[in-house]
């Protein structure tokens, strides 16, 4: 073999490492941090060094229905605090701002979903099936930020969150994943 080929392969040795050591940091460096916890999912933002800034909370799926295994509450922006046990079809009928009937999608015909500032309730018939708690950006630039606190509506956090207070508020994630999205 001579030097020449010596060289090229060696050069190609070293792209191949480069590329599987960038592809090893794009897997566990994401920018997109995916805990969970039984049937809850939280998503948060992850930049560079800097600790994770939780967006959404979700708990409950289509095959882990909300199942109150969870405690917690909500802060309006009223300043009026719900606990999580008393999440029922009437009270979130009359504090919800949006409603729509899903005929599509992951939850499907039969399914109601009622919006409240930062909060996603889904009901199958009056059973709660899925919350959902997120900062959301609207198109005239507002933001609406939801506001999740502990089972005695005592101690409260705005979204973006930590993950050391959603473990207060939830418990330690049972897995934290990095994703890299554009």
């Amino acid at each position: 073999m001579g030097e020449w080929e010596v060289q090229v392969n060696a050069a190609t040795l070293v792209a191949a490492l480069l590329m599987i050591g960038c592809l090893g940091c794009m897997v566990t460096n994401g920018n997109l941090a995916i805990l969970r916890k039984y049937n809850l999912m939280a998503l948060g933002s992850v930049k560079d060094e800097s600790p994770i800034a939780i967006f959404e909370v979700t708990i409950g799926r289509p095959v882990e229905p909300f199942d109150r295994r969870f405690a917690f509450s909500v802060r309006l922006s009223s300043g009026q605090a719900i606990k999580s046990e008393t999440f029922a079809l009437e009270l979130i009928q009359s504090i919800a701002t949006r409603t729509n009937a899903l005929s599509t999608g992951e939850w499907g015909t039969g399914h109601v979903s009622y919006g409240v500032e930062g909060y996603s309730f889904v009901f199958q018939g009056d059973r709660l099936v899925s919350f959902k708690a997120a900062e959301i950006s609207l198109p005239n630039g507002s933001r609406l930020s939801a506001i999740l606190g502990d089972s005695e509506a005592q101690n409260f956090f705005p979204l973006p969150m930590s993950k050391e207070q959603l473990t207060l508020l939830f418990g330690k994630p049972d897995s934290d994943e990095r994703r890299k999205v554009l």
